[in-house]
């Protein structure tokens, strides 16, 4: 019963990273308008940071570029976030079927080396907070904890 349990909090965590990445990638790219809830007109603190999804993602910060030689690879992070959720979910399965949880810890150690990086953007350079990227970090965050708790919880049997 315990690895349903374990599989079935990675597999939601996932399915709502998916679906969230999905939605922001969607209305930002392909309707081009801000996503549900993701406006707020005024300052959220004395600090003068707003909350405008639209702010953040159509930002210069909203992608990862690589330069290989002469390539340049230029990729948006909703797209790279619904990717990561994507192979989570894979990872989730994984824990279900080989009740092995290290493949689910070592990836959400990688997702989680990210997060810091894009609140600082999001807080100190693009001065705009995106309600649908604060969801995710907390879901890798979240991630993060769970794989750690039950990797150590699994590796005392």
């Amino acid at each position: 019963m315990e690895k349903n349990k374990v599989f079935l909090i990675f597999f939601l965590i996932s399915i709502i990273g998916i679906i969230t990445s999905s939605i922001s990638f969607y209305y930002v790219y392909k309707a081009n308008s801000s996503p549900p809830a993701c406006y707020f007109s005024g300052n959220l603190s004395q600090t003068s940071i707003s909350l405008d999804c639209l702010k953040v993602l159509k930002s210069s910060y909203s992608s990862l570029q690589i330069k290989i030689g002469n390539i340049v690879i230029k990729e948006n992070l909703d797209i790279l976030a619904m990717i990561y959720f994507s192979i989570g979910l894979i990872f989730s399965l994984l824990v279900l079927i080989k009740y092995s949880i290290i493949g689910e810890l070592i990836w959400s150690i990688i997702g989680f080396l990210f997060v810091p990086y894009l609140i600082y953007l999001e807080i100190y350079k693009i001065r705009s907070i995106c309600i649908y990227c604060t969801t995710m970090h907390i879901l890798i965050i979240s991630q993060l904890i769970l794989s750690i708790y039950f990797f150590i919880k699994l590796s005392k049997i």
